[in-house]
């Protein structure tokens, strides 16, 4: 379950990355493409490693802005007894491992959260309740949320997942998570 949704959220966050990509100009894209390219230490992104004495060849999908990569399912890492609710996830494409999150939990993670069947609220991993409505739901919590970008001068496609405060409304048995600010 958390697996499952681990790997939508990256992919998620890949395909908005994607779609609100100004930073990515086809312009410079096509100058790169060219073989003067290689002239200048100007180009932004090239398509093929122009360097002299490199090998040319297809480029690695974890560095092509022009199409988000597949996500392999991610590998969720639970650690529970930490005084602090919180994840640690950093994942680089490039490296071709598929996404780790490590979500350190509370000593009553299993009681207090797995048992009642809230690990995940709207799509997001439930790191701690922090508040309970009358009914004994989830109204205040700290979640994990992650976040994706093209790195157009190192690493290509990343993702990362960071600890945030979040409301939870309830519409009959349905919840809806506002997300709140970042938890250093």
């Amino acid at each position: 379950m958390l697996s499952t949704a681990f790997t939508a959220q990256v992919r998620a966050a890949f395909d908005r990355a994607a779609f609100d990509r100004a930073a990515f100009d086809r312009a410079a894209f096509d100058r790169a493409a060219h073989p003067s390219a290689q002239l200048g230490h100007g180009a932004a992104y090239r398509p093929r490693n122009l360097t002299p004495g490199r090998r040319c060849g297809p480029i690695h999908p974890g560095h092509d802005p022009r199409t988000v990569p597949e996500v392999a399912a991610a590998e969720v890492e639970i650690r529970r007894g930490d005084e602090q609710a919180r994840v640690v996830f950093s994942y680089k494409v490039e490296q071709g491992y598929p996404p780790y999150p490590v979500l350190y939990v509370g000593r009553d993670y299993l009681t207090a959260i797995a048992r009642r069947g809230h690990v995940l609220l709207d799509g997001l991993a439930v790191l701690e309740v922090c508040e309970r409505d009358t009914r004994g739901r989830p109204a205040a919590i700290r979640a994990a949320v992650v976040a994706g970008f093209f790195d157009s001068s190192m690493h290509g496609w990343r993702a990362h997942a960071d600890t945030h405060h979040a409301r939870v409304d309830w519409a009959g048995e349905v919840p809806t998570v506002r997300v709140g600010p970042w938890i250093r």
